[in-house]
């Protein structure tokens, strides 16, 4: 499920497409980013239908634990869901033109404290959804197919850990670029499509 993830997010990464002509938003490069996510996630979970049904058997047995392949597919797609899941949540909470990071924008205008008290705030707030998608996704996976379903949910949701790393990394390398165009005194609007990327 690993291997196939890897091999699924390297395909992905050419999902990401953005037409030259069309203009650079930060919408529009944040759904290129989000096709090559989901076109990983949905082509590993496709493979990985075909990898439960060919390796393992239709009923088994772990200490004293009965449960099926249809079982361990289920929390495969837990797993899964709950990678993609974070990927959102994670989106939602440090995205332009989203609630907290609005809130945190608001706040920095009344000084220091006000924006030092507003960040840690919004952290605070950011971690409770990623736990309760947790829980839920160790519960859903372990009535699925008992602990080896935790395991292999787990499995299934650093499948494709290797896009969504990629995707984390572009900020930080188009916020360089934008670094060094600066430096090179590239015309203005350069420096304008590194901010969109990073953004």
């Amino acid at each position: 499920i690993a291997g196939a993830g890897i091999i699924f997010s390297i395909i992905g990464t050419f999902f990401v497409r953005i037409s030259e002509n069309a203009g650079l938003s930060t919408a529009k490069v944040q759904s290129a980013l989000n096709m090559g996510n989901w076109g990983s996630i949905i082509l590993t979970a496709i493979a990985s239908i075909g990898l439960v049904k060919y390796i393992l058997p239709d009923n088994m047995e772990l200490r004293g634990h009965a449960f099926t392949s249809n079982g361990v597919l289920g929390a495969i797609a837990v797993g899964l869901a709950v990678g993609a899941l974070m990927s959102m949540i994670t989106e939602y909470y440090t995205a332009m033109g989203k609630r907290p990071v609005l809130s945190i924008i608001r706040q920095s205008g009344t000084g220091h404290g006000t924006n030092v008290i507003g960040g840690l705030a919004v952290g605070m707030e950011s971690t409770f959804v990623p736990i309760v998608v947790l829980a839920a996704g160790i519960y859903g996976s372990y009535w699925c197919a008992g602990l080896y379903g935790v395991a292999i949910a787990a499995a299934g949701m650093m499948a494709t850990t290797a896009m969504q790393l990629a995707i984390d990394a572009f900020g930080p390398i188009a916020d360089n670029a934008g670094g060094i165009a600066e430096m090179s005194e590239l015309p203005p609007d350069v420096r304008e499509k590194t901010d969109v990327l990073d953004a």
